[in-house]
C-alpha cells in the first residue's frame, strides 16, 4: 500500500511574509494532503492574506483560540477561557478592522477537529487538545497526559499546534505530535516550522523549518502601527524558552 503523507502546518497569527517563506518549502514537497492546525490570522500585519491564501488553495482548517477570540471581539460577545490585556485586546482589534465579511465567516465556520483514517491509524488534528482550544500541554508533560489526548479524541495520531515548538511523544497508545509554528516560534529555533506526518508501515513525523528575515518583519509590524508586545519582539529574534526538541 502506498504511503500517505500529510504536512499540518499551524500558528500563522496573521503573517504573510512568514506564511509564504513556509509555503515556498511545502511546495516543494510530495504530499498528498496539508492541514492547518488553527491560530491563522491574529498576532500579525496581514490577517485578511493568510486567510485569502487559505480560502483559495482549499486546505482544510481548524478553530484555534485566537481564531475565537476575533470572533468574539468581531460579534461583540464575551472573551472566555484567556486573560486578556488592555494591549491584547488592541490587537486583536486591529485585526478585525482589517478582516471582510468573508474572512470573518471563514473564521466562524471552522470545526474544533479534523478526521482521517490512514490504514490502520485513525488521524485526528486540533488546536491545542481533544477538549480545549485554550490549554497548554508542555512539550514535558506526563505520559498520561498524552494518553488522555488520544483516549479523548479516539485517535492513534493526535496533530497539534497552539504551543509553538514542535515535537512528538510516543507512547503504546498511540503518537501525539506538536507541529511547530510558522510565526513566533516557542522553542529555541525562531525559524517558521511545520510538519510532515508520513502514514507507511509505520509513523513517521518531520519537522521542517524554514529561513526568514525577522528583523525586517518586526520592522515591517512597527511600520503598520500593529500593537506589539515588547516580549514578542526578543521571541520572533531568538525564539522562546523551551529546548529545541524536532
Amino acid at each position: 500500500m502506498t504511503d500517505y503523507r500529510i504536512a499540518v502546518i499551524s500558528d500563522m497569527h496573521g503573517s504573510m511574509a512568514a506564511f509564504t517563506a513556509a509555503l515556498v518549502d511545502l511546495d516543494s514537497q510530495a504530499v498528498d494532503e496539508v492541514l492547518v492546525g488553527g491560530d491563522v490570522a491574529q498576532g500579525g500585519r496581514q490577517p485578511a492574506a493568510v486567510i485569502d491564501t487559505l480560502i483559495e488553495r482549499d486546505w482544510p482548517t481548524v478553530l484555534g483560540n485566537a481564531d475565537l477570540l476575533l470572533v468574539q471581539v468581531a460579534d461583540g460577545l464575551p472573551i472566555d477561557g484567556e486573560d486578556i490585556t488592555d494591549q491584547i485586546r488592541r490587537g486583536l482589534q486591529w485585526s478585525v478592522d482589517r478582516l471582510d465579511d468573508r474572512h470573518r465567516s471563514f473564521l466562524r465556520a471552522l470545526p474544533r477537529e479534523i478526521r482521517r483514517r490512514h490504514r490502520r491509524h485513525e488521524f485526528v488534528l486540533v488546536h491545542a487538545t481533544p477538549w480545549s482550544v485554550h490549554e497548554i500541554v508542555p512539550p514535558d508533560a506526563l505520559d498520561e497526559v498524552f494518553a488522555r489526548m488520544l483516549a479523548v479524541s479516539g485517535a492513534t495520531v493526535l496533530a497539534h499546534g497552539h504551543i509553538h515548538s514542535a515535537h512528538r511523544r510516543r507512547i503504546p497508545d498511540g503518537i501525539v505530535v506538536s507541529v511547530g509554528a510558522v510565526n513566533g516560534s516557542n522553542d529555541r529555533d525562531p525559524r517558521p516550522a511545520y510538519s510532515i506526518i508520513t502514514f507507511g508501515d509505520e509513523v513517521t513525523v518531520e519537522t521542517r523549518r524554514v529561513a526568514f528575515d525577522h528583523r525586517r518583519e518586526i520592522a515591517a509590524l512597527e511600520a503598520a502601527g500593529f500593537p506589539m508586545r515588547p516580549d514578542r519582539v526578543e521571541q520572533y529574534l531568538n525564539g522562546g524558552p523551551w529546548p529545541i526538541r524536532a
